[in-house]
Parts: C-alpha cells; sequence; structure tokens
C-alpha cells in the first residue's frame, strides 16, 4: 500500500511538474509563434516591395531581410505589450496609453540598413509619418475600441475560456502549482520515514518531465511544422516551443543532480551504520 502511494504521488507530481511548464511558458509560446508568423508576412511584404522598386534577386532580397528579422526582438517586444494590453482591455481593465513608438523606431533603424542596399531609402516625413501612426491617442482609442467591440460580442464560452487563461498563466496558479509540489514531496518523506530518500522520487519526476518537455516534444513540434509547411501555402505558420524546451533541460538537470545526490547521501548513511 505504501508503494502504491508513493508511486501515485510520484506521478501526480510529474503531471504537475508538466502543467507548471505549460503555465510558465504559455505566453511566451503564443507571442513567439504569433512574432515568426509575422516576421514572415513582413518580410514576404518588404521583398516584394523591394523586388518592384529595385528589382532584384528575390531568393537574396529574402535572405538578407530574413536575417534582419531575426537579429531582433523589436517585433516579440511589441507583441507582449500588445498582448498584455489586449487581454486587459477583454478582462474588463481600463488601459491609459498604448505607446509602441519606441519599437517601431527602432525596427525602421535596424531595416534601414538592409533597405539601402537595395537601393530603396525612408525618408525623414516618411519615417514619421510611421511613428505618428502609432504614438497618438487616435492609435490608442482605435486600439480599445476594436478590443471593446470584441469583448461585447463575446459568448459565455469565450468569457470563460479568457478567465481560465488569465488565471493559469498567473502567480497564484503557479503557487498553487507548487505548493502540491511541495506537499506530494513532503508525503513521499513522511511515507519513506527518510529525510532524503524523496530525492529518487523527485529525480524520477523531473526526469521524465525533462524528457517530455526538452526531447520528446520538440521532435513533435518539428514534425507538426513541417506538416505546416507542406500543406499551407500562404503564409507560413511555425510553432515555437523554445521556451518550454528549456524548462525541459532545467528540470532534467535537477533530475540527474537530486538522483546523484540520493545515492551519495544513501552511501554515507551506510557508512555511517556500518561504524
Amino acid at each position: 500500500m505504501k508503494k502504491f502511494l508513493i508511486g501515485m504521488l510520484t506521478l501526480f507530481m510529474t503531471m504537475t511538474f508538466i502543467a507548471l511548464g505549460f503555465a510558465r511558458n504559455i505566453e511566451n509560446i503564443i507571442v513567439n509563434t504569433a512574432s515568426e508568423v509575422i516576421k514572415e508576412e513582413v518580410t514576404q511584404k518588404i521583398v516584394k516591395y523591394v523586388f518592384e522598386e529595385a528589382n532584384k534577386d528575390q531568393d537574396e532580397i529574402k535572405k538578407e531581410i530574413t536575417k534582419v528579422m531575426n537579429q531582433n526582438d523589436t517585433i516579440k517586444k511589441l507583441l507582449e505589450e500588445s498582448f498584455d494590453k489586449a487581454l486587459d482591455v477583454l478582462s474588463g481593465k481600463e488601459i491609459e496609453n498604448f505607446n509602441v513608438s519606441d519599437e517601431v523606431e527602432e525596427l525602421i533603424a535596424k531595416s534601414e540598413a538592409a533597405l539601402k542596399e537595395y537601393g530603396v531609402t525612408l525618408t525623414q516625413e516618411e519615417k514619421q509619418e510611421l511613428l505618428g501612426m502609432v504614438s497618438n491617442e487616435e492609435f490608442t482609442n482605435t486600439f480599445k475600441e476594436s478590443l471593446k467591440d470584441v469583448k461585447e460580442n463575446m459568448t459565455t464560452e469565450a468569457n470563460t475560456f479568457l478567465y481560465t487563461f488569465n488565471f493559469i498563466r498567473s502567480t497564484t496558479f503557479e503557487l498553487i502549482l507548487i505548493g502540491i509540489i511541495l506537499f506530494s514531496l513532503v508525503c513521499i518523506a513522511l511515507l519513506k520515514k527518510s529525510y532524503f530518500k524523496w530525492l529518487a522520487n523527485f529525480g524520477e519526476s523531473t526526469i521524465v518531465v525533462g524528457v517530455i518537455c526538452g526531447i520528446l516534444l520538440p521532435l513533435f513540434v518539428n514534425f507538426i511544422n513541417q506538416e505546416l509547411a507542406r500543406n499551407v501555402s500562404e503564409t507560413k505558420v511555425v510553432l515555437v516551443f523554445d521556451s518550454l524546451k528549456h524548462y525541459g533541460y532545467i528540470l532534467l538537470g535537477l533530475g540527474v543532480i537530486a538522483i546523484i545526490a540520493n545515492i551519495v547521501l544513501r552511501k554515507m548513511t551506510k557508512q555511517e551504520e556500518n561504524k
């Protein structure tokens, strides 16, 4: 009976670690995935524009623009800011200002050098026009009103989903999951009547989660991305689970350390008992 309870607690802890990984990284997954889609869409638009203006090789243009896009996280910053503000509005909160002019200015500056190589130069007036579109009060009001319209037309199911999503990504939910993990470890320690033998179960649990999140899931996501690339012709869709993969690597490392620590402490205890 005791072994069964320990096994169930270990399994429960493993599932909780997986839930914690998704809770901590769900926003990053959404933002990073959206960032890749937008980068691809923006790159295609720029390549088409430069090709029409300068009549250069499209593959060469795309390679250079893609390099510029991947070398900075400006689009990701824009999405993170927009994502948080959008959720605030949809959740009924009021936002005073939504100014992303700094990020847009950085994106223009980073892209300008690449465009100049193909004979395309943005004038100061054009830059100011782009910045003016996202820095004035009208932009903030349009953003807020658009989201309010969406909120007013949301179904009960959509509101429930939004509430659940906000709760999952909250610090409260993370603390609950961490509390469940600690409670499981305390119960295992009490059942084993040892101050260190719980390390073996902790190690087993984190290694399993590390393999799932750090190795198996990336392989599955890579397969999905290949299928999407093969079947989706218009906009390239790429699922990005890098943050969850790094979470898996961390747990894998913790699991190995815990197993080693358990072996060392067990040997030390035996030596003390023999003495």
